[in-house]
């Protein structure tokens, strides 16, 4: 947890974003029961799992800030938690599927 791992974390703009985790690991798990993973299917349920972890994230961040009355702030929370990083998201899904492709060879 970034910023602790108390109660209090409910109510921060991240903790949507970790619910949405969960999604993202069912979806790559359908890939890694697979047998045939290539580098497109990799990107494409890797770049499914990124987005619906992000609009669980943002469904959350959206609900929390209508709740306390911070509608204006919407636009430059999804902006800070999800423009920001998802690019970065993306780049590193790269390297890693050659890091999984390299323990794969080896497990062989």
């Amino acid at each position: 947890f970034f910023d602790g791992g108390s109660l209090g974390y409910l109510i921060t703009p991240n903790f949507g974003y970790l619910i949405g985790i969960f999604p993202l690991i069912s979806i790559i798990n359908i890939l890694n029961k697979k047998n045939n993973f290539t580098l497109i299917k990799y990107m494409k349920y890797s770049l499914a799992g990124l987005i619906i972890m992000h609009l669980t994230g943002i469904s959350y961040l959206t609900f929390q800030l209508l709740l306390y009355n911070k509608s204006n702030l919407i636009f430059y929370n999804i902006g800070l938690f999800t423009l920001n990083k998802i690019p970065f998201q993306i780049m590193s899904l790269i390297p890693i599927y050659f890091v999984i492709n390299l323990i794969n060879k080896l497990k062989k």
